[in-house]
């Protein structure tokens, strides 16, 4: 299901188009107000009034006259890009530029207007190396690498509840009607195999269900630290805490529970008709989902303040699956023929959905994150489970 994105595409065609435009091979209009800060208020102003307008003005770069296309090519890639940590230095650098030009002149000895000359002698070349930047940007956006959204090669069989951490992938599989098994794949080596399902994974450490409960080990090793009893259902491992759900007679109980101290603090119960699933775990917040007959809601709580936040709720779609990396909070929605990985920063904000499936017979279900992607369980309905890799941006 490998695809590159709409919005990375879009930018090499307006790069291509700004390109052409700047070397003068195709008329094309930039949207631009024209009109900036009255002339007036130099001098009915003061300075830090209007200095200020114009300041904001250039700032926004939409309210100034763009003389060249490149403002618009280099919003473009930020968007294409989706990351403010790389986006930020990249305006800033846009805004060194135009600061740079008004510095360059104030610093020339002479009048202001032989400045302008100058620079109206060297534009033509400028002009044409603009065009040649902006070519150079089309060809880098075109060869971007294609994100990867698709089955990973694991082998036969069906895998599914994936864990992530360090580069290490864990997973639940199930071959034919055989039992249900923990893979961990280390990176460059050879998968190890233990018994189990629903794994977690932190380093080193591995935390898996089985018909006695739960069980945290070491899996480099096979060494159990900790077991601990009952009707374990789905859990999250960070360090010696798990996080885990419970079956408890007429209740699902969520813990938390520090087995080398042996600190132990229910988090949340529903009752056993509702369904808790699997819960996320990044040490300093867990987030988990609660279904029942007539409403689906995504919990995030922190555990330093005890403040809880509802990421998402509805009547109509089911939200399920939450998982919790890089500051991001990652969950499954499912409407009628259509299934979605979403996520949002931990702090709130804006959700963004990183991929879709409009199948009716194919769902996404268990999910994790690492340091550069989301791993996801595709479903299909009377068939295999396979986990795909999808890159964050």
């Amino acid at each position: 299901m490998g695809h590159r994105p709409a919005v990375l595409l879009s930018a090499a065609v307006l790069a291509a188009l700004a390109g052409l435009r700047e070397a003068g091979l195709l008329r094309l209009p930039l949207p631009q107000l024209r009109r900036q800060v009255p002339e007036r208020w130099r001098r009915e102003r003061p300075l830090v009034v209007w200095s200020t307008g114009y300041g904001l003005g250039l700032g926004v770069g939409v309210l100034t006259h763009q003389t060249v296309s490149t403002f618009w090519v280099a919003c473009s890639a930020a968007v294409a890009v989706g990351d403010p940590r790389l986006s930020a230095p990249l305006f800033g650098l846009h805004g060194l530029g135009r600061a740079a030009s008004v510095l360059w002149a104030g610093a020339r000895r002479g009048e202001p207007a032989e400045a302008v000359d100058v620079v109206l002698q060297v534009r033509p070349r400028l002009v044409r190396l603009n065009a040649l930047v902006l070519g150079l940007c089309t060809l880098l956006l075109v060869a971007a690498p294609v994100v990867e959204a698709g089955p990973l090669p694991l082998g036969a069989g069906s895998q599914f509840d994936p864990t992530a951490s360090g580069g290490v992938l864990a997973y639940a599989e199930r071959v034919g009607d055989g039992p249900t098994t923990v893979v961990v794949r280390p990176p460059g080596g050879a998968p190890l195999r233990l018994p189990g399902r629903a794994p977690a994974l932190d380093g080193d450490l591995l935390a898996a269900v089985d018909d006695a409960g739960l069980r945290v080990v070491r899996w480099t090793t096979g060494e159990e630290l900790a077991r601990l009893p009952g009707r374990v259902e789905g859990v999250a491992l960070r360090g010696p805490t798990v996080v885990y759900t419970e079956l408890d007679g007429r209740r699902r109980r969520l813990w938390l529970v520090d087995v080398s101290r042996g600190y132990r603090r229910e988090l949340t119960r529903v009752p056993a008709g509702q369904s808790l699933a699997r819960p996320a775990f990044d040490g300093e917040r867990v987030a988990w989902s609660v279904v029942t007959r007539r409403r689906s809601t995504i919990v995030l709580l922190d555990l330093a303040t005890d403040v809880r936040r509802v990421v998402a709720t509805s009547a109509i779609a089911l939200h399920t699956a939450p998982a919790l990396g890089r500051g991001r909070i990652v969950w499954v929605t499912r409407t009628s023929g259509r299934t979605l990985l979403q996520t949002q920063p931990v702090a709130g904000g804006a959700v963004s959905t990183l991929t879709r499936l409009r199948r009716r017979d194919v769902t996404f279900t268990g999910t994790a994150v690492s340091d550069r992607a989301v791993f996801v369980t595709r479903s299909v309905e009377g068939g295999r489970a396979r986990i795909e890799r999808i890159p964050l941006p």
